[in-house]
């Protein structure tokens, strides 16, 4: 039988996503701050493509339908939003 997966974890990997999109090779969640600026990070439009499709790896996980556009990716404002967008695709149980 799989394991199930806790939505409490989708927040420390959608932190982990960001990192290491910055260039993290030893991401650590506890040092970003959800209330932090998405702006602060200055990704690239080829840095918020592949946000997304890290951040869609993650809810796949969890709902294996789900598809994060790469707009909402970028309308983002801060950590807290991104971590929002990946949860809204978990399936019901999780939420």
């Amino acid at each position: 039988m799989a394991e199930q997966l806790s939505i409490t974890k989708i927040p420390d990997s959608v932190k982990i996503a960001i990192l290491k999109t910055t260039g993290d090779h030893h991401p650590n969640p506890a040092t970003v701050d959800p209330k932090a600026l998405m702006s602060d990070y200055n990704f690239s439009f080829a840095d918020y493509a592949n946000l997304t499709i890290r951040f869609d790896q993650i809810a796949i996980q969890y709902n294996p339908g789900a598809d994060l556009s790469e707009t909402d990716v970028e309308n983002c404002i801060t950590v807290q939003d991104c971590i929002d967008i990946v949860e809204k695709e978990a399936p019901a149980p999780y939420i």
